[in-house]
């Protein structure tokens, strides 16, 4: 088992000796890579007040695999790399949780797997982490590898998503009015240089595993990409009250047009109205004249040029009665009464008379009865 010589400090804050500064904090004096702001985080210094902005400690990729250089710096060569890689994954999930307020599920897997690979080289070896060559710590290296790689991708396209809502939720109106009309164009140019750096990287993903430098180098593609996106994001984060005065400016603009709009168009209606009115009687009276006339005159010349022909006289149908020879009219065949046969030795009623056979009598009121003469 190891001394604590030997130890492996996963994190700057445990890099100290007695006697003597924070060797975190004298290697970023001597660099000057981080403010010292930073460099008092970084060593373990009390975290500033609510009123005060917390900085920022990674803006750039070569500003945290140096962070990432420095932990692993004094720990055994067989687990440099797998120190440098749990540096990365453990800044990167931290922003990714405080970010997205969620747990990356996968990445958390990859932890539990380089554990259980960490402990089995522990179990196997007697407690000797730093024996060279075992299997288990290979593959430990592989998992926390994995949880960068896993996490870094998570963060870029979490990244690409939230400018693109950004774009779309300001509108290119307002972000046109953002510097001069340039921020628009400069994030569109930045966004599309982060998506070319993924692109590259993962292309080259399929080179993991060849070589320990060619691994490191894959990774940094991946974190190149992140961070540009991440520039875009930042840029949006800083000039949000710009924004906001510049949407509301715009609002502001777009209901004057609006109502100016609206304004000229009653008034050009207005304008127009009197002159349609007068441009239909005009017409009416220009066509409408004309076509009655004419149309008289055409009635005029047909009815002179083709007459209607007169209907001939039609002269009523009338029979004489022998009895009284006086012209009748011939009453239709419904209503004549054909009287009964009167016995031998009756008399024949006068032509005048009212007839009382049994037939009239049958008759009911308000129908019309007729004798034969």
């Amino acid at each position: 088992m190891t001394d604590d010589n030997n130890a492996a400090p996963l994190s700057p804050e445990s890099a100290e000796k007695p006697g003597q500064a924070p060797v975190v904090s004298q290697e970023l004096e001597n660099t000057g890579s981080e403010t010292s702001a930073d460099a008092a985080a970084l060593a373990g210094a009390a975290v500033p007040g609510l009123d005060q902005p917390v900085p920022d400690l990674f803006r750039t990729r070569e500003a945290l695999c140096e962070a990432a250089d420095r932990a692993a710096t004094g720990v055994a060569e067989p687990l440099q790399q797998s120190v440098f890689l749990y540096y990365l994954a453990r800044y990167l999930v931290s922003v990714y949780e405080a970010r997205y307020t969620e747990l990356p599920i996968q990445v958390w897997n990859e932890y539990r797997n380089a554990l259980d690979h960490f402990m089995r080289h522990v179990s196997a070896t007697g407690c000797d982490v730093a024996t060279d060559g075992s299997h288990h710590l290979r593959r430990m290296e592989g998992h926390v590898q994995r949880a960068v790689l896993d996490v870094t991708k998570m963060l870029c396209v979490q990244c690409h998503d939230a400018i693109n809502q950004d774009v779309e939720h300001w509108g290119p109106e307002v972000l046109d009015l953002i510097d001069g009309g340039n921020f628009r164009s400069e994030v569109r140019q930045v966004q599309q240089e982060a998506i070319g750096l993924l692109e590259h990287a993962k292309t080259n993903d399929a080179q993991l595993g060849q070589y320990t430098w060619l691994n490191r180098e894959v990774i940094e593609r991946y974190l190149d990409a992140f961070y540009t996106f991440d520039r875009v994001l930042r840029a949006f984060t800083e000039k949000h009250l710009t924004l906001a005065n510049a949407k509301r400016q715009w609002e502001t603009l777009a209901a004057r047009n609006n109502q100016l709009r609206e304004q000229a168009i009653a008034a050009a209606q207005a304008e127009i109205r009197p002159v349609a009115i007068r441009r239909a009687v005009y017409v009416g009276l220009v066509t409408g004249v004309p076509m009655a006339l004419l149309g008289a005159v055409v009635g005029w010349w047909l009815s002179y040029r083709y007459p209607a022909p007169i209907p001939p006289l039609t002269t009523p149908v009338v029979t004489t009665s022998p009895a009284t020879a006086n012209p009748i009219s011939t009453p239709p065949l419904a209503s004549v009464v054909v009287p009964e046969t009167t016995a031998p030795g009756s008399t024949i009623p006068a032509p005048d008379a009212t007839p009382t056979s049994s037939a009239t009598a049958q008759k009911g009121p308000g129908q019309a009865t007729s004798t034969h003469p």
